[in-house]
């Protein structure tokens, strides 16, 4: 499973929500009342973590900008890159001309352009990660180049590859504010989410109740650096075996590096916890290198469980 880039780690990982000066927010957490929180234990707590990972460890590469808005050239392979992925691509598809687009493994995707309003329709597109696209992404947006509001409402978005088949429902909103200067940019990316996410294999949810990041990014001669904290809750339902509310609160900012030339992509540093009925702590101890730690309720101190090394390597 292809990781990275860590400009779309920034975005989700772990801050603030955003102000959309007037577009239609999210209607709130009202998913985590009467919800109890999910228990945590020591043998649950890495499969818990890798089920986060993969719901906010973004794999996208701002491709659709690269490309110029060619949906051919999209590199999606998870649920956390689409996620990431088509928001920060309004801009450019705004600018596109309508049409239909080849999947480089098959099948098509249709763009059609109205003024503010984007719309993109999957019918079995595979990506070039080898990830098939089936469904809608509806967008609208106010934007002077970078810079403004987005809201994308996905609705019934397939996502499928060798990790699982999933669908995703629900709004996504982003405000991105990016100056130019000699040699790059820099730019402050805010989203909040309240999509649900639904396990195709077996009907098991999970709902993105408040979620919200904040990233400051500076883009430099081909270099990406920045940090970025997010937070919110992720209600569970049956969604691979676990049930119940667990909190992401950010404990230190994430710093990462992106190459744009090689796509190599770098977590430098950074701490997050998931907290329900017990605490679990990711934080970075080498670059892309995640640890993994445990407080079961009743416990005083964490126990290391093992690490994750999140570098990309699946280069194709």
């Amino acid at each position: 499973m292809r990781i990275l880039s860590v400009f779309f780690v920034s975005l989700l990982l772990c801050g603030c929500g955003s102000s959309l000066d007037g577009l239609n927010e999210p209607s709130g957490s009202t998913g985590q009342r009467g919800s109890a929180p999910l228990v945590v234990t020591a043998q649950n707590a890495l499969p818990i973590s890798a089920a986060v990972a993969q719901l906010t460890v973004p794999s996208g590469r701002h491709s659709l900008e690269v490309a110029g808005g060619d949906l051919s050239q999209i590199e999606i392979d998870g649920v956390a890159a689409v996620l990431v992925e088509l928001p920060l691509a309004f801009p450019v598809l705004d600018e596109a001309p309508s049409g239909n687009f080849a999947g480089p493994g098959g099948g098509s995707a249709s763009l059609t352009v109205s003024g503010p309003d984007v719309s993109i329709a999957f019918s079995g597109f595979v990506t070039h990660d080898r990830t098939r696209l089936n469904g809608r992404a509806q967008m609208t947006g106010r934007v002077d180049g970078y810079n403004g509001n987005v809201l994308v409402t996905f609705d019934g978005l397939e996502i499928a590859n060798e990790d699982g088949d999933y669908i995703i429902d629900g709004p996504v909103t982003l405000a991105i504010n990016r100056v130019e200067f000699t040699g790059g940019h820099e730019e402050r990316v805010e989203r909040t989410m309240e999509v649900t996410v639904t396990d195709a294999s077996n009907g098991g949810t999970v709902e993105f109740v408040g979620g919200t990041s904040e990233s400051d990014i500076v883009t430099e001669n081909g270099i990406q650096t920045g940090v970025s904290t997010s937070a919110g809750e992720l209600l569970f339902r049956n969604y691979k075996g676990l049930n119940g509310l667990l909190r992401r609160v950010p404990a230190e900012p994430f710093r990462f590096t992106v190459n744009e030339a090689t796509l190599v992509s770098t977590v430098l540093s950074g701490e997050a916890d998931l907290v329900g009925d017990g605490v679990i702590r990711r934080r970075v101890i080498s670059p892309n290198v995640f640890e993994v730690a445990v407080r079961p309720r009743g416990a005083t101190e964490f126990q290391v469980l093992g690490v994750t090394n999140i570098s990309d390597v699946d280069e194709d």
